[in-house]
């Protein structure tokens, strides 16, 4: 296409480059004295961030405090969040955490001694649990028995409060059924609301990945879908526990962690203002960390590790303890002395 212009006009390639840079150089400066008065007055796009559209937080119910003892079993359940750490560090929390509250937590039966020998195994040697198998069956979901003893709040009293407590550690996937409302007549689902509501006088720990904002509308479903099968005479206790609360983030806080559900996980605390509505449940909101903190340059920085690996074909990571020597876990034990007695022991929250 350049011959025909060439051998009509120009003499050379050359001069058709020349004639375009006069033409270029002549535009630019036209257009930059026409349009720089108007730039400014340009409204630019402010980035907007789509919320779910949820209802302000009503007015709670004062749920009437009892303070009878539970039988001592709790269910831990939840998604993907360390339920299996959380219950191997709170197994072994008086051999890593020195404090003046808890004489011990000894294991009390075979499951609860293997765990605490694999807390060593695995752990100590910065390794990671594996996630909970999904039984074939919810009968043959280990218990955990543990006593664990605590001194007096009481300084002229020297008396050991001996409490026994027995876990069990339901799979993400029944939670995962349980929320989506999958194979509701499936007798594993049957017998998962049936061993988690309450029939037992069976306290709830639910374990949610603080860090984890959008797993909200899951776990309100669940909640909602668990609800009709809860009674209200058994005023069943639920305790919300985030883990992971050693991410810089999350530390602030720590002291107020009702109103960090409140921010991030709206649908949940709503969803759990109905069972207190509704179901005369009892509510309280705990944060925990399996690894807790090191102190670094007068800061402290989370005592965890990421590795990260593929998972069908998805960039995935998981935490390990950096530093066992000073591995000191927090938040372990306030929820299950709260969800066994229904009180708040101050000195718990402490560690």
């Amino acid at each position: 296409m350049l011959a025909p212009l060439v051998n009509n006009r120009y003499q050379s390639a050359q001069e058709v480059l020349d004639d375009l840079q006069t033409i270029i150089e002549t535009v630019e400066p036209i257009a930059s004295e026409n349009n720089t008065e108007n730039v400014s007055n340009i409204p630019r796009c402010k980035p907007t961030f789509v919320t779910p559209d949820i209802p302000p937080r009503r007015k709670r119910k004062k749920t009437k405090k009892t303070n009878k003892e539970l039988s001592g079993n709790i269910a831990i359940i939840g998604p993907a969040s360390g339920k299996t750490t959380y219950l191997a560090t709170f197994g072994y929390f008086t051999n890593v955490v020195i404090n003046t509250i808890l004489e011990s937590i000894s294991p009390a039966n075979d499951n609860s001694e293997y765990l605490a020998e694999q807390t060593e195994y695995i752990l100590l040697s910065q390794s990671q649990f594996e996630p909970s198998r999904t039984q074939t069956t919810i009968a043959i979901i280990p218990f955990y028995y543990y006593t664990y003893s605590m001194k007096s709040r009481n300084l002229f009293n020297d008396n050991i409060k001996k409490i026994p407590v027995v876990f069990r550690d339901y799979s993400e996937y029944y939670f995962n059924v349980l929320s989506n409302n999958e194979n509701a007549n499936s007798k594993n689902l049957t017998d998962f609301i049936r061993d988690t509501t309450g029939i037992n006088d069976k306290g709830i720990l639910l374990l949610v990945d603080g860090n984890l904002p959008r797993e909200d509308e899951q776990i309100s479903n669940a909640l909602k879908n668990l609800q009709p099968h809860i009674l209200a005479e058994h005023q069943q206790r639920i305790a919300l526990v985030f883990s992971m609360f050693e991410t810089p983030k999350l530390q602030q806080y720590r002291k107020n962690v009702e109103k960090f559900a409140e921010i991030f996980f709206p649908q949940t605390v709503n969803a759990l203002d109905d069972l207190i509505e509704y179901k005369n449940c009892d509510v309280a909101y705990f944060a925990c960390s399996a690894f807790g903190f090191l102190e670094e340059d007068g800061k402290l920085v989370p005592n965890v590790d990421h590795i990260h690996y593929i998972n069908h074909e998805i960039l995935s990571h998981w935490g390990v303890i950096k530093d066992p020597k000073h591995w000191k876990p927090f938040g372990v034990v306030a929820p299950v002395y709260w969800l066994l007695t229904g009180e708040h022991d101050k000195r718990l929250l402490k560690i």
